[in-house]
């Protein structure tokens, strides 16, 4: 459309006043203005409609939920960030998951079977001139794409996130026309960058993909105060966006190796960025899908359904009522 478009020029044409056609203009505005009843017009205009499926469907939408708990499941495919040291085999791990679209940015795709979307500057020529579409454009039309759902994707992975925050922060350095974020002043530079990147990643979550982030992992040595020196292991990435994209996944792990082991730490250690919304009842796993699958079901075993749960309470009342009888 746009090269269509480009080859084409403005042209002013007059049209003479035509009374007939404005006075039939009013007499509409007025019978809309005067009905009360619209009677259903369906046109191909509809396929953009965001009231389709109400209009034609009759799917109504409730803003307050029913008030009736929910059952809580066994979430075999929770969101998680996955971060290890280089050729521990993080992309391979998830790549053992069905119906995966990897989001790449490093170009190591060679070890992975997945369909895969290469988040980089896409650039091309028109002539002598020279176009660059930014890689965090390119992200977020794949965010647009993924919208349509049409698809059969189950899970996005992005890999690397951090190589995609920095994609972030050039696009908006030339939005911004800046260097780097203090150029801004008074924060403003990096509040603006966070809120782009956030804004896009939360647009990712609510599509309902199951979202996987995969990083590289960075060692610092802090020396405290009385000599002794300990090591953090965290992902690559600024402590504050790791923090809130921590919050955004149920599962945070890391991958090491062991001799010529490779596993995942599912433990929780002080020294190591890591954590989840599950309580695992090994300290680590093998760096395999199926294991992890099956530490996932055996840290969940606990989960009870809403009836269940309403079931107890009604023994456990029954019970409080024949003691207080005797």
């Amino acid at each position: 459309l746009k090269e269509t478009l480009e080859n084409m020029e403005v042209e002013i044409v007059n049209i003479d006043y035509d009374e007939i056609k404005v006075n039939e203009f009013f007499r509409i505005c007025d019978e809309i203005k005067n009905e009360t009843e619209f009677e259903k017009a369906p046109s191909k205009l509809c396929e953009w409609c965001e009231y389709k499926l109400y209009c034609e469907g009759g799917e109504t939408y409730m803003l307050l939920p029913e008030n009736k708990r929910r059952d809580i499941k066994i979430d075999e495919n929770p969101d998680m960030w996955i971060y290890a040291d280089s050729y521990v085999g993080k992309s391979t791990f998830v790549d053992k998951f069905p119906n995966l679209l990897f989001l790449n940015t490093d170009g190591n795709t060679d070890n992975t079977t997945s369909p895969v979307v290469k988040i980089a500057d896409e650039v091309t020529f028109e002539g002598r001139l020279k176009k660059v579409k930014m890689a965090w454009e390119v992200f977020l039309d794949v965010i647009t794409e993924l919208e349509r759902k049409d698809n059969t994707f189950e899970r996005v992975c992005i890999d690397l996130i951090e190589d995609l925050y920095e994609h972030c922060r050039l696009y908006m350095y030339k939005k911004l026309g800046i260097d780097h974020e203090q150029d801004a002043g008074f924060g403003k530079g990096w509040d603006m960058v966070r809120t782009e990147f956030l804004s896009a990643i939360k647009r990712l979550k609510n599509l309902g993909y199951q979202v996987i982030y995969i990083s590289k992992e960075i060692n610092t040595e802090i020396t405290l105060k009385n000599g002794n020196k300990i090591t953090t292991i965290k992902p690559n990435i600024n402590e504050k966006i790791a923090n809130v994209l921590a919050g955004t996944v149920d599962l945070t792990v890391r991958a090491f190796m062991d001799g010529d082991e490779r596993y995942l730490l599912l433990e929780k250690n002080e020294n190591i960025f890591g954590g989840g919304r599950f309580n695992f009842k090994v300290p680590r796993i093998k760096l395999d899908k199926d294991e992890f699958i099956k530490a996932l079901k055996d840290a969940q075993e606990s989960v009870m359904t809403a009836e269940d749960t309403e079931v107890l309470n009604t023994e456990e009342t029954a019970i409080m009522k024949r003691r207080s009888r005797k």
